[in-house]
């Protein structure tokens, strides 16, 4: 199996889709583990947080002005309401991961290994089966945190690449693009 992925990465690295003139960057071969997975998963819900305060805000306040009228006492009742907003938005989080997990075992795909080729104006994806050339002007946006790089295609789909596949040549050519 391994040996036939190598032979098939042989192969498609011969061929530029888009430009035979244009000289490849990088080459980056990527597997994607369900860490990686809901890490993404956990970076587009921490872009959400200001949705996410304000809705969590605004069950507090509700949950105050309802235990208000069942109780006397206002310690009781700020206490009970900060226990069940924790609790929502602890489940929330957990519901995020489980999503990204169930994701991650239902996508056969993504226990395949990528092949990125990193070109100066655009990128290429290939698989087993996929083989994709898209330019980087026609991504919604590209962002990066500590350990990742998100390819954002739409505003909640997403390709990511690990910067543990990285060297230092690749890392200063994704700031270069993202600073673009």
């Amino acid at each position: 199996q391994r040996k036939k992925q190598i032979g098939y990465w042989a192969l498609i690295t011969k061929i530029n889709l888009i430009n035979p003139n244009v000289v490849k960057k990088f080459n980056v071969a990527v597997t994607i583990t369900k860490e990686d997975i809901i890490a993404l998963a956990m970076y587009n819900l921490r872009q959400k947080r200001r949705n996410f305060i304000i809705i969590n805000a605004a069950i507090l306040i509700l949950l105050v002005y309802f235990f208000d009228h069942q109780f006397n006492n206002i310690y009781l009742v700020w206490f009970l309401s900060i226990c069940l907003v924790t609790s929502f938005i602890f489940l929330s989080i957990q519901i995020v991961k489980m999503r990204a997990i169930r994701q991650y075992n239902s996508q056969k795909a993504f226990r395949q290994p990528l092949y990125y080729e990193l070109f100066d104006d655009h990128y290429e994806v290939k698989s087993i089966g996929l083989e994709s050339s898209i330019t980087w002007a026609s991504r919604f946006a590209i962002r990066q945190n500590e350990s990742y790089i998100f390819i954002y295609h739409f505003k909640e789909v997403a390709s990511i690449i690990p910067k543990r596949y990285f060297d230092i040549k690749m890392q200063h050519f994704f700031d270069e693009l993202i600073r673009k």
